[in-house]
């Protein structure tokens, strides 16, 4: 469900430090304290990745093990390659740190990783947008570069042709995956995040698909996300005619229960869909969603990995990816809205939720 550190905590986090995701402004240079050093501590930390961890082209990592060390080995002891789904995220870190402090070797590190994705673009999954937007992306709006951005383009492309499906409607994430084998065809609330490159190469010179990724939220409103604004994790589909038939999990604790990464990817989801396509219904949707979260965390405002799982529960460690991912989603939904409220950010930065390790 999420015990380790999942490689979004990092993306996120520093998304929120240093002024967002593509589509935001850069901060402004007020940075206090808090913030100032939570650069220097990435900084030292993304030294360590780049000089010692991930020295070779074409291996990348997802999560921290439990005593603080990046994984580089899939269970199978295969590297882990660029097709993992946080892939896009390592360099989209090192474009952040750049971007925040100018520091010429975050940059050199960026397009390094950069090129280790090269192709990719061109790929089927589901996880495109977090591959390709938050690297070649976020490298287009930093340096220019044409190639950069067109491999963005093509990378939307491939996902709306090889993933959507207008009898759902909605784009896809799975067929037959090996815990569900049963699912022909399920959508996963993660899909949320996926959509911004969807929206934004349709604003940079890409194919116009804003009705389809419009289908896509209306279609996880009505089948993911719960009367009482909890979310399930997955929503299958008769692979024929697009019928729903159940919504279940693969992450999470149980089929009923709110695994709150999947909440996280929700609210930031919906709040980027309304920056994109103003629509009343997805900014009320981001904010619900939103109280939902709020009402259920603990004291300590660390969400578990799952909500409903018992604090005994093996895999339901504190999350500080969904913490990171719910904080990007919060300054959207300022930036969007003007109120204050939902820029008091939950900030994690310090014991025992830093890593001293990388």
């Amino acid at each position: 469900m999420g015990a380790r550190l999942c490689l979004a905590w990092s993306c996120c986090a520093l998304a929120l430090l240093g002024g967002g995701g593509v589509g935001f402004v850069r901060a402004d240079d007020s940075l206090n304290s808090a913030v100032a050093e939570a650069f220097v501590f990435s900084g030292a930390q993304l030294t360590v990745l780049t000089g010692d961890v991930l020295t070779e082209e074409g291996v990348f990592t997802d999560y921290t093990e439990t005593d603080g060390l990046w994984r580089t080995e899939k269970d199978n002891g295969n590297s882990i390659d660029q097709t993992v789904w946080t892939s896009g995220m390592v360099a989209g870190m090192f474009w952040y740190q750049y971007e925040a402090t100018g520091d010429e070797a975050m940059k050199t590190a960026a397009e390094f990783y950069c090129s280790g994705l090269e192709g990719l673009e061109s790929e089927e999954d589901n996880d495109t947008g977090f591959q390709i937007l938050n690297s070649f992306g976020l490298g287009y709006r930093l340096t220019g570069s044409d190639d950069y951005l067109q491999r963005v383009l093509t990378g939307a492309e491939a996902l709306h042709d090889f993933r959507w499906d207008g009898n759902i409607p909605a784009y896809w994430s799975w067929e037959n995956p090996t815990k569900r084998p049963d699912w022909d065809r399920a959508v996963n609330v993660d899909m949320m995040m996926n959509l911004e490159i969807l929206l934004w190469a349709g604003l940079n010179g890409g194919e116009d698909h804003e009705l389809e990724v419009e289908g896509h939220a209306d279609s996880t409103w009505k089948d993911i996300v719960r009367e009482d604004n909890s979310t399930n994790h997955v929503a299958a589909y008769d692979i024929d005619t697009g019928e729903f038939i159940e919504t279940g999990t693969y992450q999470g604790y149980t089929n009923s229960s709110t695994w709150t990464r999947g909440q996280a990817w929700a609210i930031y989801g919906y709040a980027m869909v309304y920056r994109f396509l103003p629509e009343q219904r997805f900014l009320d949707r981001s904010i619900g969603l939103l109280k939902y979260y709020e009402d259920n965390l603990p004291e300590d405002l660390i969400p578990p990995a799952d909500f409903d799982a018992p604090e005994s529960a093996t895999d339901n460690g504190k999350d500080s990816s969904a913490a990171a991912i719910v904080s990007s989603g919060l300054l959207e939904l300022f930036l969007e809205t003007g109120r204050r409220g939902m820029c008091v950010l939950h900030l994690h930065g310090r014991d025992p939720f830093r890593s001293a390790r990388s």
